[in-house]
C-alpha cells in the first residue's frame, strides 16, 4: 500500500474501498460488525483543477510569508498567511465529507458510530500550479530529510505524485499568525516551515509513466491554445508513448481503458498534422483536458 493509501485509509476510519459498499460478518458469530460509507458529492474535473491550484497556492503564500519573516517585516507576513487560511477555508468548504457508519455487536454489549470525515490530503498537479512552487518544496524536502542526519548519504528528489495534507497545513499557518502576532517571528518561521513539509511526497515506479502522460496533456492543452500546433502535437505522441508504457503493467481492464485513450490521442494529433478543420479551438482543447481528467482519475485510484 502506498503511503497516500495508507494516510487516506487511517483518517478514514472504517471507510469500504468503494463508496457506499457494506461489509458484513457471519450472523451466528459471536461478534459482527457492518460498516457503510456515503460521500456527499464528488468534485467535477474543473473542481478538481481549482482545488489544486488552491493548494498549491496555499504553499506559496507560506513560502511568502516565510520571505517576509526574513525581512522582518511583520505586516506583510501577516498578510501572506491570512491569504493561505483563506484558500484553506475556500477547499474545505468544497470538500466531499464522507460519513461513516459502524456498528458491531457481541452478545448483549453493543456500538454504534456515526463519523462525518474528510480526506486530509489534496493532490496537487505540478502543471496546473505554479513552478516557483518547485524550489521550496524540494528544499522543504531537503530539510526534513536532514533531520537527526549527520551527513547526507543522498537525496532523491524524484516523486510522481505531490499531496497538501491540508489539516497539517491549517494548523501551521494558525500558529504561524498567533506567533506574529506574539511579535515571535522565529516561531512562526518554524510553523510555516511545517507548513511547507505538510506536502506529501511519493514516487511509484508504476505511476511515473501515468504522471508522464498526465503533464504531456496539459502541456498539449498550454500549445494549442497558444497556436503552437506543432508543440501540441509533439506532447500529445509523448503522453501516448507514455500511456502505452502504463498500459503494459497496469492490467485489465485498465489496460483496455488506458489503451482505448492512447488511441484517441494519437488519432487527434494525425488530424493536427493533417490541418483538420475540424479541429475547432475551444472544442479542441476542452477534448485535450478531457482526456487529462481521465488521466488524473486512474492516478488518483
Amino acid at each position: 500500500m502506498s503511503l497516500r493509501n495508507q494516510l487516506i485509509t487511517t483518517c478514514l476510519v472504517f471507510m469500504s474501498a468503494q463508496v457506499g459498499a457494506t461489509q458484513a460478518f457471519a450472523d451466528d458469530a459471536r461478534i459482527s460488525a457492518t460498516s457503510h460509507t456515503e460521500v456527499s458529492h464528488k468534485l467535477t474535473p474543473a473542481e478538481r483543477r481549482a482545488a489544486s491550484l488552491a493548494a498549491s497556492r496555499v504553499l506559496h503564500h507560506a513560502y511568502l510569508a516565510r520571505q517576509a519573516i526574513a525581512d522582518e517585516d511583520r505586516k506583510k507576513a501577516a498578510s501572506e498567511v491570512e491569504q493561505g487560511l483563506k484558500l484553506v477555508r475556500i477547499i474545505e468548504s468544497v470538500q466531499p465529507m464522507y460519513t461513516v457508519s459502524a456498528e458491531i455487536n457481541a452478545g448483549d454489549l453493543s456500538y454504534t458510530s456515526d463519523e462525518v470525515v474528510a480526506s486530509p490530503l489534496i493532490p496537487i498537479y505540478d502543471e496546473v500550479g505554479e513552478l516557483e512552487l518547485l524550489g521550496p518544496l524540494t528544499a522543504a524536502k531537503r530539510e526534513q530529510q536532514m533531520e537527526n542526519k549527520n551527513v547526507v548519504e543522498g537525496v532523491d528528489l524524484e516523486y510522481t505524485s505531490l499531496w497538501l495534507n491540508l489539516p497539517f497545513a491549517r494548523d501551521g499557518l494558525n500558529q504561524a499568525k498567533q506567533a506574529i502576532a506574539d511579535e515571535n517571528l522565529a516561531k512562526a518561521d518554524q510553523d510555516l516551515a511545517l507548513v511547507e513539509r505538510s506536502t506529501v511526497f511519493e514516487s511509484d515506479l508504476v505511476d511515473a509513466p501515468l504522471a508522464t502522460a498526465r503533464e504531456n496533456l496539459y502541456l498539449a492543452k498550454t500549445r494549442f491554445a497558444d497556436k503552437d500546433t506543432a508543440g501540441a502535437r509533439e506532447a500529445l505522441d509523448a503522453a501516448s508513448t507514455a500511456l502505452d508504457s502504463y498500459a503494459k503493467g497496469a492490467g485489465e481492464p485498465r489496460s483496455k481503458d488506458v489503451t482505448e485513450l492512447r488511441d484517441e490521442i494519437s488519432k487527434l494529433s494525425s488530424e493536427m498534422a493533417q490541418g483538420s478543420s475540424n479541429l475547432a479551438a475551444a472544442d479542441t482543447e476542452s477534448k485535450i483536458l478531457s482526456y487529462w481528467d481521465r488521466v488524473v482519475q486512474w492516478w488518483e485510484g
